[in-house]
């Protein structure tokens, strides 16, 4: 009978512990366990020594593959905002491409395109790579599109 307590007890004891170890685990609000970070994410900075008067049109950030195409949400410009941040899922092979671009059908004076920054590699999940993008004026005479 006294066996059959200790048993018991150290069972019992097991449980207990087990439970706890359990419920001590990193859960991801859904009441799953945490996963790793696959998203590659992307980190565009404007230089912002710019002529606010400048800009009066609409910009949008965006990030394209070698092709073009969108690999990310656009986010639209906010005038003292510098600093933009994408995520793509996953780890990536390609080119990719930042972008600030405005309305095309607007070309006004005192207006900026930006230069693009490219780069082509392999794109790893949980990393976070640099892009910067740099403020060309458009003179008032000139009818430049936006790359």
């Amino acid at each position: 009978m006294k066996t059959t307590k200790i048993f018991f007890a150290l069972s019992l004891a097991l449980m207990i512990t087990g439970m706890f170890a359990v419920n001590a685990m990193p859960t991801n609000g859904n009441g799953g366990p945490i996963q790793a970070n696959n998203d590659v994410t992307y980190v565009v900075n404007i230089e912002h020594a710019v002529n606010p008067d400048g800009f009066n049109a609409k910009y949008v950030i965006i990030i394209t593959d070698g092709r073009g195409q969108l690999v990310c949400q656009p986010q639209l410009f906010h005038m003292g905002t510098w600093t933009y941040s994408f995520k793509e899922h996953g780890t990536v092979t390609g080119t990719r491409v930042a972008h600030m671009v405005k309305d095309p059908n607007v070309i006004i004076p005192g207006a900026y395109i930006f230069t693009i920054d490219r780069q082509t590699g392999t794109f790893n999940g949980g990393r976070t790579y640099l892009f910067n993008l740099a403020p060309v004026p458009v003179k008032a005479n000139e009818n430049t599109p936006n790359y």
